[in-house]
């Protein structure tokens, strides 16, 4: 799996004595957890620090407002972020259950993850659709980001599987016919397929109106794309 949803920020700081170097975002879904919003934050070095990862993870569960945890691994070829760094992180970057980070705000809405570009921006800028380098794929192979589904600005991965999509002159379309799967847009209460397992069919969209995209797995996966908010979440039917 190559979640690719990435976005380098300027020095930012965390706390008095904490700062970021880097900052990538990753967004993907699982059954059991809805969607999540990962964010992988590199720290500065600082007197007695060497620069490390601190990986801290902002989940929606049904009936929850929203959870954060930190993940790391005992793997000796990173640098991981101590307990130290990871309470400055928590006290910055999240407020009761709120997470923001520089532009990024996620939060939870009845079991739906919402996040939000403030001020109002291209997703493209924060999700751009960019690969990964073979290390950062180990990191989150070992992390167990799920393969399920995973999202960037210009389409989802599936099972592992690309679905690129493309916009243009009002019509989305993708060019995999989601072989096992069903792929869907509901825009203004209608929803129209975009894949059915053997062809895939181009809708018409109004791209200043917000749609939802459908992925049907077993469950139905859902993110609706409304200017620079998307809110996902996952249930039974689209």
């Amino acid at each position: 799996m190559r979640p690719f949803m990435l976005i380098l920020f300027s020095l930012l700081s965390i706390s008095s004595a904490v700062k970021l170097a880097d900052t990538q975002f990753t967004l993907s879904a699982n059954p059991q957890q809805g969607f999540k919003l990962l964010t992988w934050l590199t720290l500065a070095p600082e007197f007695l620090k060497d620069a490390r990862l601190v990986v801290a993870e902002f989940a929606c569960n049904v009936n929850k407002d929203g959870t954060l945890r930190f993940r790391h691994l005992n793997m000796p070829q990173y640098v991981w972020g101590d307990t130290e760094d990871e309470k400055a992180v928590a006290q910055q970057v999240l407020s009761k259950t709120r997470l923001k980070v520089g532009a990024v705000t996620a939060s939870c809405d009845s079991g739906k993850l919402v996040v939000q570009v403030t001020p109002p921006g291209n997703l493209a800028t924060i999700f751009p659709n960019l690969p990964l380098d073979a290390a950062v794929v180990e990191i989150q192979r070992n992390l167990d980001i799920s393969p399920d589904v995973t999202f960037g600005a210009g389409g989802l991965r599936v099972m592992r599987v690309p679905f690129p999509f493309t916009l243009k002159g009002g019509v989305l379309s993708t060019p995999e016919t989601a072989s096992g799967l069903a792929m869907g847009v509901t825009q203004l209460g209608v929803l129209k397929p975009l894949a059915n397992g053997t062809q895939a069919m181009p809708v018409s969209i109004e791209p200043a109106l917000p749609y939802t995209l459908h992925v049907i797995a077993g469950k139905s996966y859902n993110l609706t794309v409304s200017g620079s908010q998307l809110t996902g979440w996952v249930n039974d039917k689209p």
